[in-house]
């Protein structure tokens, strides 16, 4: 028997399954696709979720702060407050006028002392000009001694227009008796 390639029906048969292919096709595809964005929407809708909770709280905190500041800064600014630091800037100074450093002065005026000489008393006293006039009353034994520790003062940068007020020598004994006076600058470095 021979096969017609004519169509010999009422209604001419239309071959479907290439169409129908392509259409199942492009709606699996639309399909995985559908699927793969609700997975995609869930995972990262919940850390988008939860960030947008982390900065919510520390925009929350933020208000907090910005409200505890200037809350803070309104009772610095008041007038209390700056009277007060007034206050405290004018202690400050007066503090700084009278501060003396014994250590310091002790340390560097050790350091100008002669082996025999012993000191009786050493008053400093702060001029308004802040320069610190020194008298130094003691003995030395013998009066070489005081030569030396004269000259030690002359050679040190901090200790400035020495002055021997009084020697008074003990017929008796190697012992000289002295009364000197000079400027001690505390700053001043031995640098010549």
């Amino acid at each position: 028997m021979k096969r017609l390639d004519v169509n010999l029906a009422t209604t001419p048969f239309v071959n479907r399954v290439v169409p129908m292919s392509i259409l199942s096709a492009v709606m699996g595809a639309a399909l995985l696709l559908t699927i793969f964005n609700l997975a995609s929407f869930a995972i990262l809708g919940a850390e988008y979720r939860s960030q947008r909770k982390i900065l919510k709280s520390q925009e929350e905190r933020l208000q907090v702060l910005q409200k505890d500041l200037s809350r803070k800064q309104s009772a610095l600014n008041s007038a209390a407050v700056s009277t007060f630091s007034e206050e405290a800037a004018l202690v400050a100074t007066f503090l700084a006028d009278k501060r003396f450093s014994w250590l310091k002065f002790l340390e560097d005026f050790e350091s100008v002392k002669a082996f025999g000489v012993m000191l009786n008393s050493v008053s400093p006293q702060k001029d308004a000009s802040g320069v610190i006039h020194l008298n130094v009353r003691g003995v030395a034994n013998p009066r070489s001694e005081l030569m030396r520790f004269e000259q030690n003062l002359f050679s040190d940068a901090r200790f400035r227009e020495v002055q021997l007020r009084d020697e008074q020598r003990d017929s008796a004994s190697p012992m000289t008796t002295f009364n000197l006076s000079c400027i001690y600058l505390p700053e001043t470095t031995d640098a010549p």
